[in-house]
């Protein structure tokens, strides 16, 4: 997946954008409460990301790596994520 297409995504999804060396992204939750899942990408770098990237990506935002290609690609909405996140006691 391209870089783009991620960040996009994820801040579609809830995630606020920090800028700094990196693109950091902290999840949000619907009622605006700040949670752990958060991720980075590389101001530099390859345009998209590879597996061994989109995996560490995945557990940053405390789901797994096929999880995470739904988030991204939308058939696992906000609503859904948030459930996971509460179910592994991410959100209480």
């Amino acid at each position: 997946m391209s870089k783009k297409e991620v960040e996009r995504a994820l801040t579609s999804k809830g995630f606020q954008e920090l800028s700094g060396d990196h693109h950091f992204f902290v999840y949000y939750t619907m009622d605006g409460l700040k949670t752990r899942a958060r991720t980075k990408t590389s101001r530099g770098g390859k345009r998209d990301l590879g597996d061994a990237m989109m995996n560490r990506m995945a557990k940053q935002c405390k789901i797994n790596n096929q999880q995470f290609q739904d988030l991204v690609r939308c058939p696992l909405s906000r609503e859904k994520y948030e459930e996971i996140l509460r179910m592994k006691n991410v959100i209480e």
